[in-house]
């Protein structure tokens, strides 16, 4: 005897849907960051010198301190910050204002990583409005990291 067909038909979709619901969240589970207070530009300072974009963050290890800062205005604050006590999930997105200048964005990225981590990449995606999307990855050797990144949109 083989048992009764739509029976086994039925064991099979029961244990493929078990395993579709976790594959799902895993592949399309996205992070949104909400606005920190004080750590992000204001909303009303948003002039015509900046442009609406997306910031997404990935990390190979979650950092323990991670900041984010533009290099055209050093007046400017931080576009984005992150410490330890935030528990940052990788992806990470969030919007911010960029001073894009000449079809062109320098950012400043400081990140510092403890316990024993000797590797550790980041990658950066800027997206603004009515652009392409732009990413880079920078790694650090070590705990730290002390780079800067230069992103260009070609007119």
């Amino acid at each position: 005897m083989r048992g009764f067909p739509p029976l086994h038909l039925l064991f099979f979709v029961l244990a493929l849907a078990a395993l579709a619901m976790p594959l799902t969240r895993l592949t399309f589970g996205r992070v949104t960051a909400t606005p920190l207070s004080g750590q992000l530009l204001p909303e009303d300072k948003e002039d015509s010198r900046t442009t609406r974009s997306f910031l997404r963050l990935r990390f190979s290890h979650p950092p323990l301190q991670l900041k984010i800062s533009p290099l055209a205005d050093a007046e400017a604050p931080a576009l984005f910050s992150l410490s330890h006590e935030q528990q940052p999930v990788s992806p990470f997105e969030t919007e911010v204002h960029l001073p894009i200048i000449d079809h062109s964005v320098e950012l400043s990225i400081t990140a510092e990583w403890g316990g024993d981590v000797s590797q550790a990449a980041v990658t950066v995606d800027v997206e603004p409005d009515g652009m392409e999307a732009r990413s880079q990855t920078v790694w650090a050797d070590g705990n730290a990291l002390d780079e800067i990144l230069t992103f260009v949109w070609k007119s």
